[in-house]
């Protein structure tokens, strides 16, 4: 119940190159060196203290509203707790890094804000890879979207409008081929001397 809320995702589209006859590379000496880090930090416990200077910051960026904030609709409801509870666990983990001092630090506030601003730039492209629209699908949603706009104001749809919608249901990289081809087949038409554009082919969409 509300588990994912609690956790943050990441994610990377590209998986590693490995080779399936490669060289086998023993990694048992760094597994060994994690688990014991491990087993270290499990037998920590105390209160976590803050010295000044991480204080001062935290209060700082308080202040200023934990810019920059990630503005994607999926993250409402996440962003009132990336300030208060993300980036103090995270600073948290900075601090265990580190050593057995049970000390946060001003390094470890900017460690953690750093951490964190990195895996909210991912989190759009984690939504639209988990949405797995096929190249039709989206098109198809995109024209009933721009076709619906364009029947209640009868002007022409800015093409950063319709970039802007397709970049949230596809990834970034093929947003711009998605609307070119929608153009080369007549969906879409493009303005005389602009970058608006009307969406045409009804029949074809089943629109009356």
């Amino acid at each position: 119940m509300g588990w994912t809320s609690r956790m943050l995702m990441v994610y990377s589209s590209t998986m590693p190159d490995v080779a399936l006859f490669g060289e086998y590379k023993n990694m048992d000496s760094l597994q060994k060196r994690l688990v014991a880090k491990l087993n270290d930090c499990a037998d920590y416990y105390g209160e976590m203290k803050w010295d000044a200077a991480a204080i001062a910051d935290m209060e700082r960026w308080r202040k200023d509203k934990w810019g920059p904030i990630p503005d994607h609709p999926k993250l409402a409801n996440y962003v009132p707790r990336r300030g208060t509870i993300f980036a103090v666990k995270l600073a948290m983990v900075s601090a265990m890094s580190r050593g057995e001092e049970l000390a946060i630090r001003l390094q470890d506030v900017e460690r953690a804000r750093g951490w964190l601003l990195e895996i909210e730039a991912l989190m759009p492209q984690i939504f639209r890879d988990m949405i797995m629209r096929s190249d039709d699908q989206v098109i198809e949603e995109t024209f009933q979207y721009l076709f619906s706009m364009y029947m209640k104001a009868r002007t022409p749809i800015a093409g950063a409008t319709i970039l802007r919608f397709l970049s949230q249901r596809t990834p970034a990289e093929k947003a711009e081929k998605i609307m070119s081809l929608m153009e080369k087949s007549g969906i879409l038409e493009r303005q005389a001397g602009s970058d608006n554009y009307v969406p045409r082919a009804r029949e074809l969409h089943g629109v009356g």
